[in-house]
């Protein structure tokens, strides 16, 4: 999992595999921190915030 913090954030949509995830990291199967590289949405204009937020460009 630690090459996962040095790759580009994750982006897809769909609930199920936000329930997966979230449900990971509750039970300690996975790291918090994933949770902060992870976006689920349908809405272009949150992807491009998101990766400007996580990758920290203009």
């Amino acid at each position: 999992m630690a090459a996962l913090s040095s790759s580009l954030p994750i982006v897809g949509s769909g609930g199920d595999l936000h329930r997966q995830v979230s449900t990971m990291i509750k039970d300690k199967r996975a790291p918090a921190w994933m949770n902060d590289y992870i976006l689920f949405t349908d809405d272009p204009a949150e992807v491009i915030a998101f990766y400007r937020k996580t990758l920290k460009v203009l």
